[in-house]
């Protein structure tokens, strides 16, 4: 059925799990936190060594394995009373949290602008509901945390001035849940606020609060962060270092786009801010489309957004200079939308930006003298035929005849009164490898006509070849070090010095670009600096985390934030975090910081780490000890997320065949399962009968990541065969992430109390069948007899499958449900806000993100 990523499923199925895993004690509410340092990641590995285990693993991360599916419903108009009823599910806590957000959010993005504005409404307090109307136990404060939420999840963003104004209420959840939403919505100009009032919370000693906005910090993405966060990073408070640790790692490139897009919008006055936003929009969809796979797994930007918003600029900038750099932008860019874009700009008015243009096309590697506006123009022709000339020699292997072409084309358009044709031969001049080459586009980099020397600029950051960026970093810093003056055109070179210093995606000037972000600023200096500076840190991606974060992995007293300080260094994949890693997993003592590690190599995405994770797992001396079988099976496990060839399966099946370790079984069946391969699962089906209960639990998610079909009949077996409930529950959850229709008949047979007297496996077979997405009319008929179950979490389990399969009806029965469930059951804390931000992590990789422990 292809790919788990379509098995995906709501996170908070695995919570529903909970108390088959560990026994029904697992309902019980749970205490706010744990003690001061201490992670529920890391929590069981500082125990005796005998607790790490696949259990107490599977505890902790089951919930973030998978991501919701997505639901659609038809739209309506909103009414107080169904606002209140998504809202009450919405703020919901209980053992299907997610399921039920998920839901609620999908109904509310529906009702559109009229929701956004009552929600909006009951944040600032301006509208109220009656007590009669709110549940036993509900305080209408609960109801303004939840409109809080809501108001973030669903992106209305027209309200983001009163939840700004929430982060001054006296409700430390509303602060929190505010803080949240602001981030999510991208409310980039309230940056300053929420840094302020995150800088309060310390006063009052609020750490999950103070945690909720890093959060919201996570999402805006925005460098202007960067001091408060690095500075947070020496916190007294444990769980707060914890939570800065993760947030490094999370402010990725993902958000760049929108971040450059805010200074684009905020500073659109200034030609050299919208220069140099040009250039970062361009090289990060040049990064975006060099991607190998784009897809669910790996793809973490929005083209789209980068494509449209150079489009929109190319219509619509007024000012000729700016124009050729778009172009020059462009062909940096070179994708299919981006060279139409370009094409675009050989009719412009201004014959500058024309031969900009047309030069540009040529070096982003289209047929330009066969474009019939080239060749009709006398103007645009030689200029295309002078890049060819020197594209010619390249393609000829002369270097020294192509360089002195280049040098003297370049000379020859400056002093012709060309200097965008000049400006995009030197682009054209960066991306090949000639030696000398930098000389040539350094001289340019010194022309005082404006479009050249900008462009040369612009052009020393699209140099690549390790050689020659230390060089180029030189001297961007040296232009971008000059006093902050424009050229004519109010155009600021030292600006366009940063984004290429950015362009580089090299660490030499981090410290630089650092500094120029913190430094005051100077006399009759507009700020446009500093911003370059903020635009530059975007680029950069995890560098400017980097460091720090291998400080804190390798000087903080705390396991737990050193284990989020490795998990972080995977999230943001810079240069040389592989080395660090590998050097964890090699010499560190600590198991569970090691079997982070794993983890975090597997977040890296990069093949490189898959000889690291086998020499692990074939490593004989780990496989005499516990804690060694325990590390076996989280690199076990991470080798499977890395997608490896038929070699390292076939590996990991040897070493599944020949362990007796029940760990390192459990792990191996999750991760031979998750690899899909046929011939690898045929060693996990024998394991549906181990003795061990955690080994055929895991055998049975094992087969149901898979998406095999074939090995249906062999859950069938274990639903109606296995004397251990536990096991029938996995194998009725497995049955539903296979997503085969077949198994629906099976799953609506274990419905009736009559034919399944384990009230846990009627539950698990509800959520089966929310899983495989439909029902018929027999087996809806069969959901909805849940409501006379015995057992009152059969009937809350029947009604959540109804409410995920579309039956509207099953939300009012939902309500009364929370209504007669006490006050666990609508506890509002920082649990949820932790889920939003952990909905950033790869899909097979939603581990504990140590937020708001």
């Amino acid at each position: 059925m292809g790919s788990i990523a379509r098995f995906s499923a709501a996170l908070a199925l695995f919570l529903a799990l909970s108390a088959v895993i560990v026994g029904a004690e697992e309902a019980a509410p749970k205490k706010s936190g744990p003690p001061a340092g201490r992670s529920g990641l890391s929590s069981y590995a500082e125990r005796e060594a005998a607790a790490r285990n696949f259990d107490a693993w599977w505890k902790d991360h089951r919930d973030y394995l998978v991501r919701p599916r997505p639901f659609r419903y038809s739209g309506r108009q909103a009414s107080p009373s169904e606002l209140l009823k998504m809202l009450i599910l919405l703020g919901y806590r209980g053992e299907l949290d997610e399921v039920l957000h998920a839901q609620a959010t999908a109904e509310l993005k529906w009702m559109g602008s009229a929701a956004a504005k009552i929600l909006g409404e009951i944040v600032s307090g301006e509208r109220r509901f009656r007590a009669s109307d709110l549940p036993p136990g509900l305080r209408f404060k609960d109801i303004r945390r939840y409109a809080a939420m809501a108001l973030g999840a669903v992106g209305y963003r027209e309200e983001l001035p009163r939840l700004a104004r929430a982060l001054a209420d006296p409700d430390p959840e509303l602060r929190a849940c505010a803080a949240v939403s602001i981030g999510e919505l991208g409310g980039l100009d309230y940056t300053r606020l929420l840094l302020d009032t995150y800088r309060d919370t310390r006063r009052v000693g609020e750490y999950k609060v103070r945690s909720a906005f890093l959060a919201g910090m996570v999402y805006l993405a925005d460098p202007r962060a960067l001091p408060e966060l690095l500075a947070s990073l020496t916190d007294r408070d444990a769980r707060v270092r914890v939570s800065v640790a993760t947030a490094l790692g999370m402010l990725s490139e993902e958000a760049g786009p929108r971040v450059i897009g805010h200074y684009l919008r905020e500073y659109a006055n200034s030609p050299s801010i919208r220069t140099a936003g040009i250039w970062a929009l361009a090289e990060l969809g040049r990064r975006m489309a060099a991607r190998p796979h784009p897809g669910a797994d790996d793809y973490t930007g929005d083209m789209m957004v980068v494509e449209r918003t150079l489009n929109t600029i190319a219509i619509h900038e007024n000012v000729p200079f700016v124009r050729c750099h778009l172009a020059l932008a462009l062909a940096h860019l070179g994708t299919p939308s981006a060279l139409s874009t370009l094409r675009s700009l050989l009719y412009d008015v201004d014959g500058c930006v024309r031969r900009t243009a047309a030069v540009a096309l040529a070096v982003a590697g289209a047929d330009a003298l066969s474009d019939p506006v080239v060749s009709n123009d006398a103007e645009l022709l030689p200029a295309v035929r002078a890049w060819e000339e020197c594209s010619s020699l390249v393609n000829e292997a002369r270097p020294e005849a192509a360089l002195a072409a280049f040098s003297s084309r370049i000379r020859k358009f400056e002093k012709e009164g060309a200097p965008g044709a000049a400006a995009a031969l030197t682009l054209g001049l960066a991306r090949t490898f000639l030696p000398g080459r930098l000389a040539v586009i350094e001289a340019a980099a010194s022309s005082r006509k404006p479009i050249l020397r900008t462009g040369a600029i612009a052009a020393l950051g699209a140099v690549r070849t390790r050689t020659d960026v230390k060089r180029a970093a030189a001297s961007l810093m040296r232009f971008a070090a000059l006093p902050s003056g424009a050229d004519e055109n109010s155009l600021d070179p030292s600006v366009v010095a940063l984004i290429a210093l950015g362009m580089l995606g090299s660490d030499k000037p981090l410290n630089f670009l650092k500094s120029t972000l913190v430094s005051p600023p100077s006399k009759g200096e507009k700020g446009v600096t500093r911003i370059g500076a903020a635009m530059a840190l975007v680029l950069l991606g995890g560098l400017p985390y980097r460091e720090p974060l291998i400080s804190v992995l390798e000087n903080d007293p705390s396991p737990a934030v050193r284990s989020a300080a490795a998990f972080s260094l995977g999230l943001i994949r810079a240069e040389g975090v592989l080395e660090t890693l590998v050097s964890v997993i090699e010499h560190s003592t600590n198991v569970d910081l090691r079997a982070n590690a794993c983890f975090a190599l597997a977040l890296l995405r990069d093949k490189a780490a898959l000889p690291v994770l086998y020499g692990v797992i074939t490593d004989r001396r780990l496989a005499r000890s516990s804690d060694g079988n325990y590390l076996r099976g989280c690199a076990a496990f991470a080798l499977a997320s890395l997608k490896p060839g038929p070699a390292y399966v076939l590996m990991l099946k040897r070493e599944l065949e020949r362990s007796d370790d029940e760990n390192f079984l459990a792990f191996s069946a999750l991760a031979v399962g998750l690899s899909g391969r046929l011939d690898a699962l045929e060693a996990v089906v024998p394991l549906l009968r181990h003795p061990s209960a955690q080994v055929r639990r895991a055998a049975c998610l094992g087969i149901g990541f898979s998406g095999r079909e074939e090995f249906l009949p062999e859950l069938f077996s274990v639903l109606r065969g296995s004397a251990d409930a536990p096991t029938r529950v996995q194998a009725a959850v497995a049955c539903g992430l296979l997503g085969d229709g077949a198994a629906l008949d099976a799953l609506a047979a274990m419905l009736d109390p009559a034919a399944e007297g384990n009230s846990r496996v009627r539950a698990a077979a509800a959520m089966g069948i929310a899983l495989l997405g439909s029902a018929s009319g027999p087996v809806s008929k069969r959901l909805a007899a849940m409501e006379r179950d015995p057992d009152p979490r059969c009937r809350w389990f029947g009604a959540v499958a109804r409410y995920v399969l579309g039956d509207m009806a099953a939300a009012d029965l939902l309500v009364d449900y929370i209504r007669a469930g006490g006050a666990e059951y609508r506890r509002v804390d920082a649990k949820l806000l932790r889920s939003w931000v952990n909905s950033r992590l790869p899909s097979l990789f939603k581990l504990r993100s140590y937020l708001f422990e």
